[in-house]
């Protein structure tokens, strides 16, 4: 494998060979519900052309070149194994990508290889360069980063690692839509930090009914998270909402599909959730970098530089793009509203067994039992396909019961999965007492401080000027950063040709690194703060070194060569 190795175009000959092979003799089309229609149609070009004589030697050739795509292949393999299954609704997407609400099939095509190093380690440097900007401007002020849609936090590891040093002046809030998500994040990369905190964030919905704070952050992270929303252009509003005057996005982003993204993360709805399809590049939901240059620009932001795997960047498989939020007038960063109190029958739960399945819940979401009520759908809480495994895998063990994934939404509330487990549970006598898991969320909401989103008005302050990676990350090809984006339409810009007084030089250094599709189905109560659950076996894997050379970027200047 060489330097510039692209691993869509490494993966695409297998995929197509491996989804020829599952769809002989059968029209997908055909067999397709309703729902996966357009995965249907996204995967026909690819299965043109004439069957693989070998495609197990084609397996064992792509892994000789590249050893580094284990992961993709292993995940390729185990979605169009199910890709019949999924297609005809013997199986849930989610099921398949998530097995038992599992994140060891994906977590690992986030990190460990060359390709989402590369880009985590861009991103931590732009981000720890960004909080160290905004530090020498107010020294005082605690900087605020939010990072939407994190997923299993394959950027999280990089980035939080990167701000460990300076952890007395930051506050990180990990969100993402699914309370799955939010607690698989603190419990692998938040414990021990008390700088981070999880909250549940739909990024397609207004923020502030979230209890999120207008501009209240000074950086926003996304990675391959908003061309899984439905309107490009609505997110982007939503995520300006969130950024200070002057605060930075930096997204990363796929910029190019194929066979081997339609037929994994193809397979799950969000991906086809799009509804602006005149925005997205023809078969799925990703833009191109001229494309997320216009979202970016309509929506407010600053013309974004943009780091790409190649150059010239329209070819690059995946970007990452740098850009500052608009001027906006001064706002107050005020407290979030306080949530609802409970409702009474959250407190009067009918029975033992109601009170155990509550606990059991309130454990996985990081709410305190007395917040979950019986007669209330289990989707108001954002049980969804990642927390419902989870759920019924604990409850099994726990009660020797045989329920299914499926049937947590069959129940759709606690006192219906109660009516369903009693009869399993006559024989063998009453429930264990729910004390044992119900105190997760007792101690209160959100385990750390609310980061002071309290004060006067946001003040007016400078640009941030960051200083970005050009060369020496694991895996990045020598040419890789060159082209920068066009010089910005307006003197305000995330990347200025700053006089000495603005800029903020950060020094060469290391970067330690220990280490969706997210749906958009309805989130707990809004702005639910989710408490970590401290772990002392909190999973670790070996420390990935990264020696970072930083050299200042602006988008009027050439770039260095």
């Amino acid at each position: 494998m060489t330097a510039r190795s692209d691993p869509f175009l490494l993966l695409e000959p297998y995929a197509r060979a491996l989804l020829r092979r599952a769809a002989a003799g059968c029209d997908l089309s055909a067999i397709a519900r309703p729902r996966h229609a357009r995965l249907a149609r996204a995967l026909a070009p690819f299965l043109l052309g004439p069957a693989s004589a070998d495609v197990e030697a084609e397996r064992a050739a792509l892994l000789r070149r590249a050893p580094e795509l284990a992961p993709h292949v292993r995940l390729l393999d185990h979605c169009v194994a199910h890709l019949r299954d999924v297609l005809e609704g013997r199986a849930l997407a989610s099921d398949v990508l998530f097995p038992g609400g599992g994140m060891e099939l994906v977590e690992q095509i986030y990190r460990g290889n060359p390709w989402s190093d590369h880009f985590n380690a861009l991103t931590a440097r732009a981000a720890l360069s960004a909080v160290l900007a905004r530090h020498a401007q107010a020294p005082e002020a605690t900087v605020r980063l939010l990072e939407v849609g994190a997923g299993t936090g394959g950027v999280s590891r990089d980035v939080l690692a990167a701000l460990d040093p300076h952890a007395a002046f930051v506050a990180y809030d990990y969100t993402d839509v699914s309370p799955g998500f939010v607690q698989f994040g603190l419990r692998t990369h938040g414990a021990g930090r008390e700088f981070v905190r999880g909250r549940v964030l739909d990024l397609e919905a207004d923020p502030q009914a979230q209890g999120f704070a207008p501009h209240a952050y000074d950086v926003v992270i996304g990675s391959n998270v908003l061309h899984a929303t439905r309107r490009i252009s609505a997110s982007l509003a939503h995520v300006g909402e969130l950024l200070a005057p002057g605060g930075l996005l930096l997204l990363s982003e796929l910029t190019r599909a194929g066979a081997y993204a339609t037929a994994t993360f193809g397979l799950l709805d969000g991906w086809w959730a799009f509804e602006d399809e005149e925005a997205r590049l023809p078969g799925g939901p990703v833009l191109s970098p001229e494309g997320w240059r216009r979202a970016l620009t309509a929506a407010g932001f600053s013309a974004p530089a943009v780091l790409a795997w190649t150059e010239p960047a329209e070819s690059s498989f995946q970007c990452l793009f740098v850009a500052e939020a608009g001027a906006a007038t001064a706002v107050r960063r005020e407290e979030p509203p306080p949530l609802p109190a409970p409702a009474a029958s959250a407190v009067a739960l009918r029975g033992d067994l109601e009170s155990l399945l509550a606990a059991r819940l309130a454990a996985l979401l990081g709410l305190a039992a007395r917040e979950i009520a019986a007669d209330r759908p289990l989707s108001d809480y954002g049980v969804d396909s990642i927390v419902a495994p989870q759920f019924v895998a604990a409850l099994n063990q726990e009660l020797g019961a045989d329920l299914r994934p499926s049937e947590i939404f069959d129940c759709a509330t606690l006192e219906g999965l109660a009516a369903r487990l009693r009869p399993t549970l006559a024989a063998a006598g009453a429930p264990p007492s729910p004390s044992g898991g119900g105190s997760a969320g007792e101690a209160g909401r959100g385990g750390v401080a609310q980061h002071g989103l309290g004060g006067g008005p946001t003040p007016s302050r400078p640009p941030l000027a960051v200083d970005l990676p050009l060369e020496g990350e694991v895996g990045a090809p020598p040419r890789a950063r060159r082209r920068l984006s066009p010089k910005p339409t307006s003197p305000s810009s995330a990347f200025p040709a700053a006089s000495p007084a603005r800029r903020m030089r950060t020094p060469s250094g290391t970067i330690s690194s220990p280490d969706a599709a997210p749906s958009a189905r309805r989130p707990p109560a809004a702005g639910t703060a989710l408490k970590p659950k401290r772990c002392a076996a909190a999973a670790s894997s070996t420390i990935t070194i990264f020696s970072i050379r930083s050299s200042s970027i602006s988008p009027g200047a050439k770039p260095r060569r």
